[in-house]
C-alpha cells in the first residue's frame, strides 16, 4: 500500500521528569541549552502537528506514518493508532511517561503506540522513495499541482518538517530530493501538516 511518511525534526524532548512541576524553559536552561535556542524548542508546537496528523482522514484510511527527530539525534516511531491528548498538560504527562520507559504500549501485547528506535533515518526511508522538506526557504511551489505526480503512482514519499518555531532544520539535510516552500508567508508546523494532508486526501478522493 502507498503510505506518506512525516518525520518532524529538530524537536527537543526534555520533559519534567520529577515530581514538581516546572516551566519548559526552566528545563531547558537546567539542561544547559542555549538561550538563544529555548525559543526554537518549544513541545507545543509538535503537540499541536501530531493533533493535525493522526486525525486527519489520510491517517485513519492507513497512509501516514509518522516519525519524531530529535535535536540529539533520537529516533521516534508514533503509531496510527495513538489517541493524543487534546491538552498540552496531558501531552506533557504522556511525553514523561514515553522519556521514562521509552515506550507507550496499547493494551494488546506487544503493540507499541510510541518507542524509541534505531537512530538511522535509512532504516526508516522506502528504497526509491522522493525525500521532501518544507521550509520558507526552499523552492516556491503549488502544493495542489506539486503532488499531482503522486496520484497514479506507488512510489514513497516522505516528508520532513521542522517542529520548531523560528529556524529552518530541513535546509540542513543532506539527503533530501527536494525542499520547497508551500507558501510566501512563514507557515506553523501544524499548518504545513495539516496542508499536505488535505491536498492528498483530495487528490485519492478520500472524502
Amino acid at each position: 500500500m502507498f503510505m506518506i511518511k512525516m518525520v518532524m525534526i529538530q524537536m527537543i524532548m526534555m520533559m519534567n521528569k520529577g515530581r514538581k512541576k516546572k516551566k519548559h524553559k526552566n528545563i531547558l536552561k537546567k539542561n544547559k541549552v542555549d538561550e538563544e535556542n529555548i525559543k526554537n524548542f518549544r513541545p507545543d508546537i509538535l503537540h499541536q502537528c501530531l493533533i493535525h496528523l493522526l486525525e486527519s482522514p489520510l491517517n485513519k484510511f492507513g497512509y501516514l506514518q509518522i516519525y519524531i527527530k530529535t535535536h540529539d539525534n533520537q529516533l521516534f516511531y508514533v503509531s496510527s493508532n495513538l489517541k493524543i491528548p487534546k491538552t498540552f498538560q496531558q501531552f506533557e504527562s504522556l511525553m514523561v511517561t514515553f522519556l521514562r520507559k521509552y515506550k507507550i504500549k496499547a493494551n494488546e501485547k506487544n503493540i507499541y503506540l510510541l518507542k524509541i528506535i534505531k537512530n538511522d533515518l535509512q532504516n526508516i526511508l522506502p528504497i526509491n522513495g522522493h525525500k521532501i522538506g518544507l521550509s520558507l526557504k526552499g523552492k516556491k511551489v503549488e502544493l495542489n499541482n506539486y503532488i499531482k505526480v503522486y496520484k497514479n503512482t506507488n512510489q514513497p514519499v516522505t516528508f520532513f518538517i521542522g517542529a520548531v518555531a523560528y529556524s529552518n532544520p530541513t535546509m540542513k539535510l543532506q539527503i533530501l530530493d527536494d525542499n520547497i516552500s508551500i507558501s510566501d508567508f512563514s507557515l506553523s508546523a501544524a499548518m504545513c501538516c495539516s496542508s499536505i494532508c488535505s491536498e492528498f486526501e483530495h487528490l485519492w478522493n478520500l472524502f
